[in-house]
């Protein structure tokens, strides 16, 4: 079974910078994806879930190389960035509130290991996670976490006994996983407000997962059309109300359009 990988994040309208960091990756015979949202509007925000990501790139390929099944590195992927996050974050000054310190740079954090046909998943916060068959639609298996509080949880809030989101997936007929920050979860709930709009944003109801049935993930240009269709629907009034966007995610070859 081939898998191709995409991940891109695309700064929101009237955004100063993207707070959504993602990444792909295909190393041995697993595939990783994992996605981070920083939380709230502070200007440190990014700051928090690159750092996941970040640590996701540096301590993933030994992992992803070693015999171990994909739930067991999902484990230890997830608890090893958790922890060095944590040492970070705690490890900033806490006396300057315009400085970056813990409580300015928390994030949301998911991440997917995939081996063949099993599908290994730990999350914290309100990512999404839409999985499809080979002839099936795309299902969000995902929840929000929210603390007592009512506020989405983060990364931080493990700390203080916040327990990630664990999925087991083993299906034979899975051809695409998707995972995605919330501001997917925005776009797919827009519409259109008349069928005369100059520029309609086309990525409205399950649409924008469909998209990627017309898109050859393996060239380069079909790729950035993809993006610049997502990045023009934020800008326009149609897309998402100035939220980023993140995604990252695995098609089965056999599933990609053909090459002309």
């Amino acid at each position: 079974m081939s898998w191709t990988t995409f991940c891109t994040a695309i700064k929101g309208r009237n955004k100063t910078q993207c707070q959504d960091a993602t990444y792909a990756a295909k190393t041995g015979r697993h595939i990783i994806l994992a996605v981070a949202d920083g939380v709230g509007s502070h200007r440190h925000s990014a700051l928090g879930s690159h750092r996941a990501i970040q640590l996701v790139r540096s301590l993933s390929p030994r992992l992803l190389e070693s015999s171990l099944p994909p739930q067991d590195i999902c484990r230890r992927i997830f608890g090893q960035v958790v922890h060095q996050w944590s040492h970070w974050a705690h490890s900033l000054p806490a006396s300057d509130a315009h400085a970056p310190q813990f409580n300015n740079v928390q994030t949301t954090f998911a991440i997917a290991v995939i081996e063949n046909d099993n599908v290994s998943v730990l999350s914290i916060g309100d990512s999404l996670l839409f999985v499809q068959g080979h002839s099936g639609p795309f299902l969000n298996l995902l929840s929000v976490q929210r603390s007592d509080s009512g506020s989405v949880n983060t990364v931080g809030d493990i700390d203080t006994g916040a327990r990630p989101r664990e999925l087991e997936i083993n299906d034979p007929t899975i051809s695409k996983v998707v995972l995605t920050t919330d501001g997917v979860e925005r776009l797919l709930m827009r519409r259109p407000t008349s069928d005369t709009d100059e520029k309609p944003f086309h990525y409205v109801h399950g649409s924008l997962l469909a998209t990627f049935d017309g898109t050859d993930f393996r060239d380069g240009e079909s790729k950035q059309k993809l993006i610049d269709s997502i990045s023009q629907g934020l800008i326009h009034r149609h897309g998402a109300k100035g939220d980023d966007v993140g995604i990252a995610a695995a098609f089965q070859d056999g599933d990609l359009p053909v090459r002309p």
